[in-house]
């Protein structure tokens, strides 16, 4: 026997009831949900880009902190073999293969930080002028030629400033050692204690050292100004100059 219930008319009128209120709600539904509903595949691709961008740029930031942890490790290599060399060439008493095989080292050192991106390139130029001159290669003409060359009061709010003035001043150190490039070595650390971006701290402990040893009185209460109107306009740097 048949058990089915015929369906009645009224649930056939809700069942075409509900129908229409479904078409009447798709064609009066709110028309930003509309435009989300119909080019859902285009929204689709637009978040998979999202997500692999955002991959690609953390992989990118990964590899270019370790690129600078690489780089910042070279050069504190650069920065001990140096060191070892200026120290073997002050010592007289080093015999020469221990010499030749501190500036090896160095120069092994040199080269691998020259292939690093900037500015470890150029640390690795100015450490190599360095090294000459310590070395004895460099002649004092060839210094201050070097230093002339520089320019380095051209180069601030570069991204040249830090090494030019570093090599600058180092230069000038040099330089001081000789009597008749004295004056001039003088001037350009006087300029940097005044003038640089980042070493005028460091240019004036070096500007009054020298007076002091000189015992030049003169120079000493130059530098001495030079100090009180630098702390004056930068408080904080009081400790260091003291």
């Amino acid at each position: 026997m048949n058990t089915t219930k015929a369906r009645t008319a009224p649930e056939k009128i809700d069942d075409l009831a509900i129908e229409k209120l479904a078409k009447q709600f798709e064609s009066t539904q709110d028309p930003i949900i509309g435009f989300f509903k119909n080019n859902q595949k285009i929204f689709s691709y637009f978040i998979l880009a999202i997500l692999i961008s955002g991959t690609g740029y953390r992989y990118y930031q990964s590899a270019h902190d370790a690129s600078q942890l690489e780089s910042a490790a070279l050069l504190s290599d650069v920065r001990e073999d140096y060191q070892v060399l200026a120290q073997q060439v002050e010592d007289k008493t080093i015999e020469l293969p221990a010499l030749e095989k501190a500036k090896r080292s160095f120069e092994g050192s040199i080269k691998t930080l020259d292939t690093q991106k900037y500015p470890y390139d150029l640390l690795a130029k100015n450490y190599h002028t360095l090294a000459e001159t310590v070395s004895g290669n460099l002649p004092l003409s060839d210094m201050r030629k070097k230093l002339d060359e520089l320019e380095w009061q051209k180069s601030k709010n570069s991204p040249n400033a830090l090494w030019k003035e570093l090599l600058a001043l180092n230069l000038a150190k040099s330089l001081l050692i000789d009597e008749n490039q004295q004056e001039y070595a003088l001037t350009q650390i006087k300029s940097l204690a005044q003038e640089s971006q980042y070493l005028r701290v460091v240019s004036l402990i070096t500007w009054r050292s020298f007076a002091e040893s000189k015992q030049n009185l003169a120079e000493e209460e130059a530098a001495k100004k030079a100090i009180a109107d630098f702390t004056q306009s930068f408080p904080e740097q009081t400790d260091f100059l003291k």
